[in-house]
């Protein structure tokens, strides 16, 4: 076998084996959850809305909360800015193929940057156990990878590129459908406001892997042409990419926040 089949084999192992390795953490979370009583303490989503008596752990809520919108602005604005740059600089409204195809023009510096920015930071996103830090670690992995092998490669590069940027789409979809709706408090018993999240993130998550899904079926379903004519893989990982940008605002709390609990007051004690 040639080297390139040997990056097929490799990439897709590494792609497949990351993704069952997190499905497997959800189930086994899942399991683990449902098994223990449930726990006489706020959500973990909220327990940081409880100030310390100095502020600082207000401070520290605000700033991960305003790194959560910058990551979804960039997933917003990286398909636009592409999209703008590429207006202007081949003076005619036309997109190209796909957003990796940007890699090949003074576009790169843009494509490639937000996707380092990206990585870094799930990199360095903790979360609230175990399979975050996995996630995190996955998805900077894969970014790396889609910023580093540059599409139509003749070589292994080529072959690296479409399968780290499937398992990035794939990683982000986990963030969203599992690790953002969870709680340590019943379903019943949460506020009206994580439910709402709830059902959004989910719906990006599956939005995300629709457009995804989508993606790999016009390569077998459609012809260069049809796919050229119409830009689909662009539009479809523009849509992803809203999709996942969207589910870190609101993690951000953009929408449908929390209200804050109100500090209860101590009792008074008589004098004497």
């Amino acid at each position: 076998m040639d080297s390139t089949t040997w990056a097929h084999i490799f990439s897709g192992l590494v792609v497949f084996g990351a993704l069952g390795h997190l499905l497997w953490l959800a189930w086994k979370d899942k399991k683990d959850t449902t098994s223990l009583p449930e726990p006489e303490k706020e959500p973990k989503d909220r327990v940081a809305d409880e100030p310390g008596k100095d502020g600082k752990d207000e401070r520290l809520l605000v700033s991960y909360l305003t790194l959560r919108k910058v990551v979804g602005a960039l997933g917003v604005g990286l398909p636009v800015a592409l999209a703008v740059l590429g207006v202007l600089m081949f003076e005619s409204w036309h997109v190209l193929d796909s957003m990796s195809d940007y890699y090949h023009f003074r576009t790169r510096d843009i494509f490639v940057g937000v996707l380092f920015v990206l990585a870094w930071f799930l990199f360095a996103y903790k979360g609230y156990d175990a399979v975050d830090d996995r996630a995190g670690d996955f998805a900077c992995l894969f970014a790396l990878g889609v910023a580093l092998c540059p599409t139509g490669h003749p070589g292994w590069q080529g072959v690296v590129h479409p399968w780290s940027a499937a398992g990035l789409f794939l990683v982000l979809a986990y963030f969203s459908f599992f690790l953002f709706t969870k709680s340590d408090v019943a379903r019943e018993n949460q506020s009206p406001e994580k439910r709402k999240r709830n059902v959004f993130y989910r719906f990006c998550g599956v939005a995300m892997l629709v457009f995804i899904v989508t993606i790999g079926l016009s390569y077998w379903l459609l012809s260069e042409a049809i796919r050229q004519d119409t830009n689909l893989v662009f539009w479809m990982e523009w849509l992803a990419l809203w999709a996942f940008g969207a589910s870190w605002y609101v993690k951000g709390e953009w929408l449908w926040k929390d209200p804050k609990k109100k500090k209860e007051e101590k009792p008074a004690t008589e004098a004497g």
